[in-house]
């Protein structure tokens, strides 16, 4: 473009400094780098925690035995090469028991934390944004539930249903239901009076858009936090109702029976039989109990720098 004799030239846009963005990969690296050196604890419980994931994706190619196959020349056997953990009364092997039970364990405990803390964050977070009369009557309701111990509750849920996995799983996502309903709402009490809310209410925008587009988004980590404590409750709820006889059914091996029955009957002649399990429980109840909290003590920023272990 040609300018008159008067006229400056229009000088050239010059390129914006583009900045390269931050490796993905190496920030996570470093975030773990963080939690293994401040939390060791935490970082403990994370590797049990990885490893009963690897039991329950790779124990069926580990077992050196079919948990429920039985061999009555065996039964009772001290533990050796051949059985790492010795065989119960039916000659079926402890350790391959151990890891069966570890399957179950599992499933039964992210599903039923799934269920009830997602049932309970859900409700957490339209009572807490929604106020009123809604969230008395549901606060009342929540009263209720977290009055009813959990082991009692899921006992008369099981009771009622029937004796199954999938019924177990009810009976546990139940109980912890209310314990997520009240963080969330909390949170979301917090949240809904903050700035960028009143700019959305002014804008127009639906309750629904607001509670599941901003309240959820910034609750989710204080749900994280109860969800990652109640797994080892789960778990501890699970193998108390197999010990009480209302747990997971036969055939499916669990810790929780393998503590009951013969394995308290013949506990001074083959204690092998109850320690095993009861061990398998302390640990990875602990586990998790102790990832939950550093978990908390990283995503919580007023615990942030406090040196909690």
């Amino acid at each position: 473009m040609n300018t008159g004799p008067g006229t400056p030239e229009t000088p050239a846009a010059e390129p914006l400094l583009v900045l390269p963005e931050e490796n993905q990969w190496g920030r996570r690296i470093r975030w773990t780098r963080r939690f293994l050196v401040n939390k060791p604890l935490g970082a403990v419980g994370a590797g049990i925690v990885l490893f009963m994931f690897f039991l329950t994706a790779f124990g069926s190619f580990l077992t050196p035995y079919n948990p429920i196959d039985m061999d009555f020349f065996a039964k009772l056997e001290s533990p050796s090469t051949t059985h790492p953990l010795g065989t119960d009364l039916y000659g079926r092997d402890v350790l391959s028991n151990i890891i069966g039970g570890a399957k179950i364990s599992i499933y039964v405990g992210f599903a039923s934390v799934i269920i009830g803390t997602g049932l309970g964050a859900v409700w957490g977070l339209t009572s807490g944004y929604s106020g009123g009369r809604y969230d008395l009557i549901s606060q009342r309701f929540i009263d209720v539930l977290q009055s009813i111990p959990t082991l009692a509750l899921a006992l008369v849920i099981v009771a009622s249903l029937g004796s199954s996995l999938n019924n177990i799983v009810i009976a546990i996502s139940i109980g912890l239901i209310a314990t997520a309903a009240r963080v969330v709402r909390s949170s979301a009490i917090v949240i809904r009076n903050m700035d960028y809310i009143l700019a959305a209410v002014a804008m127009g925008a639906s309750w629904q858009r607001i509670v599941f587009s901003h309240v959820m988004p910034n609750s989710f980590a204080p749900y994280l936090i109860v969800a990652t404590a109640a797994l080892g409750g789960a778990i501890l709820q699970e193998a108390s109702l197999s010990f009480l006889g209302v747990g997971v059914p036969p055939p499916h091996p669990s810790w929780g029976r393998m503590l009951s029955g013969i394995g308290r009957d013949y506990f001074l002649i083959a204690p092998w039989m109850s320690l095993s399990p009861g061990l398998a429980i302390v640990f990875v109840v602990l586990a998790f109990n102790l990832f939950g909290d550093a978990l908390r003590d990283v995503l919580d920023p007023r615990l942030r720098g406090t040196g909690r272990r």
